[in-house]
């Protein structure tokens, strides 16, 4: 279809094709004056005792059941009593996808996310003493001395509360898209199943139509 006969579909078809745009408009309205959210991370290593990376068994396990316990109800309480109030998140990195993961590195990626950038920062603080704490404690009651505790240390500094908005733009962009896609969609459907009356209403309005034009008796004259 050549760009004449879009615009001519479109012409024929107006009214639906600004009911879609108001609702577009509308919704990029919401879209811009939302708040963007908050986002702290940082990749958390378990290292063996000395600080030293390795990718042995006892490191493995410990990632695992580490970021079990994390998103489990009891990490998720000591979590609020320490003072996180964002939601959180405790992964084990992955190497490949999902649809074939490679968890092979001791490795946990900590998120937490928030509207407001306070909270995702102090819920990150709260996430990272719950764990730190429970990892020890653990290894403590296995009778592990503290010079041979497996330690859970950040690769790098955690990110600070970064600002959302870059998301925001990408979710504009891709409602633009959507809405002339919708906008097309809907003027080629209504062209080629046109909106008809109930035989009913065409039929009263055939009446009064007629009626109207019908036109009236003349006076009788004695």
């Amino acid at each position: 279809m050549s760009p004449l006969e879009i615009a001519a579909l479109i012409r024929r078809h107006l009214v639906a094709v600004l009911v879609v745009c108001v609702l577009a408009a509308g919704l990029s309205y919401r879209l811009l004056h939302a708040n963007p959210g908050y986002i702290d991370t940082a990749t958390v290593a378990f290292t063996e005792p000395g600080g030293v990376f390795a990718n042995s068994v006892s490191l493995l396990v410990t990632d695992q059941v580490m970021a079990t316990y994390m998103m489990s109800e009891d990490a998720d309480l000591q979590i609020h009593r320490a003072g996180g109030t964002a939601r959180y998140d405790v992964a084990l990195v992955n190497l490949n996808d999902e649809f074939f993961p490679n968890y092979s590195v001791p490795y946990v990626t900590v998120t937490t996310a928030s509207p407001d950038p306070v909270a995702a920062e102090h819920t990150f603080t709260a996430v990272m003493h719950v764990l730190t704490d429970n990892l020890a404690s653990r290894q403590e009651q296995l009778g592990v001395r503290p010079a041979n505790q497996i330690r859970a240390v950040n690769i790098a500094a955690p990110t600070g509360p970064i600002d959302q908005s870059g998301s925001r733009k990408r979710s504009l962009i891709g409602l633009g898209v959507l809405t002339l896609i919708a906008v097309y969609l809907m003027a080629a459907v209504l062209d080629r199943r046109p909106v008809r009356l109930p035989r009913r209403l065409r039929s009263r309005l055939g009446e009064g139509r007629w009626t109207r034009l019908r036109p009236s008796p003349s006076p009788r004259t004695e």
